[in-house]
């Protein structure tokens, strides 16, 4: 493609006291050159009394053409997202917040996009794991899920994300029509990437990238390493909105069962709502017995015994 053909990319950033690795991963973006884009970052009201003045530092040291927008109450990932699709210009998406990007990671995969149709929505890589320090813990993503998924599959991909969700956001590159398409992220959920991806999967195809795209950091501040119960209960939540067919249901609700098991061990009341939620959509005996037993405060092991 010529200069000129580079279709507008949006970059987005979430913000919420990370400001110690947020420089990073706004380098990583510069370092990736793309001719196009408009980056929108949002501080979604850290509390850290840093992150905001390091990401303004940052932006007027280096002259930094960006939208830095700053929450005054904090909306969580979902909202935060919708309003950052409602703002997006680009033709495509894609969102780095305290992880990095590969330098070539925006071109590669807009070289993908174009070379396929419309019907494309995703445009996903394998990631590797890093730490706080930007040490590699973890050399492929890829490799780690198909240690028991198996191959990383692509293009129809529905029912396999049923199973597992084996793209990580920090890989991703999405349509942004696409998007909307679906109707946004769902500000409901915890977080936003497993649901979107299957609604996504239903109408449209994805893309496999065998190369590593990004660096997802895990560091003791991730939600994933704090909100264990959170994403868990998101998990069930959104598992149970695909339940659209006999095969859909066979493949998850095992999975649905799990996750809510697990909540039960940590708190039976908030867990017996969520079987109510199950018992609603499947009209499972199990799923009846556990709500009325987490509403009865009946110890999980009392259940697992008997």
């Amino acid at each position: 493609m010529q200069d000129k053909d580079w279709p507008l990319v949006t970059v987005f950033t979430l913000v919420y006291n990370t400001g110690k690795y947020v420089v990073q991963a706004l380098e990583s973006v510069r370092a990736n050159k793309y001719l196009s884009i408009q980056h929108i970052i949002i501080d979604d009201c850290s509390t850290d009394g840093a992150s905001v003045q390091i990401v303004e530092q940052w932006i007027r040291e280096n002259k930094y053409d960006c939208e830095f927008i700053k929450h005054e109450k904090n909306q969580g990932i979902c909202k935060s997202l919708n309003e950052i699709l409602a703002l997006t210009k680009g033709k495509y998406m894609l969102g780095v917040s305290d992880d990095l990007l590969s330098n070539t990671r925006i071109t590669d995969h807009i070289k993908m996009f174009e070379a396929s149709d419309e019907n494309t929505a995703i445009v996903f890589s394998d990631i590797s794991i890093i730490d706080r320090g930007n040490k590699v813990v973890q050399d492929s993503y890829f490799v780690e899920v198909g240690k028991d998924f198996g191959p990383i599959p692509t293009g129809n991909v529905y029912y396999e994300l049923l199973k597992k969700n084996f793209i990580s956001a920090v890989g991703v590159t999405m349509r942004s029509s696409s998007i909307r398409e679906v109707g946004g992220f769902d500000d409901s959920l915890y977080f936003e990437d497993w649901d979107l991806w299957l609604r996504l999967s239903k109408k449209y195809l994805f893309k496999r990238i065998d190369e590593i795209g990004g660096y997802y950091r895990k560091h003791d501040q991730s939600v994933w390493e704090n909100n264990s119960i959170k994403i868990q209960e998101s998990s069930a939540l959104l598992l149970l909105k695909h339940l659209s067919d006999k095969k859909s249901k066979a493949i998850t609700i095992n999975s649905i069962f799990h996750f809510s098991e697990n909540i039960y061990k940590h708190d039976s009341r908030q867990a017996s709502k969520l079987f109510l939620k199950i018992f609603q959509v499947t009209y499972s005996f199990k799923a009846l017995i556990f709500f009325i037993a987490g509403y009865c405060r009946v110890p999980y092991s009392y259940l697992v015994r008997n």
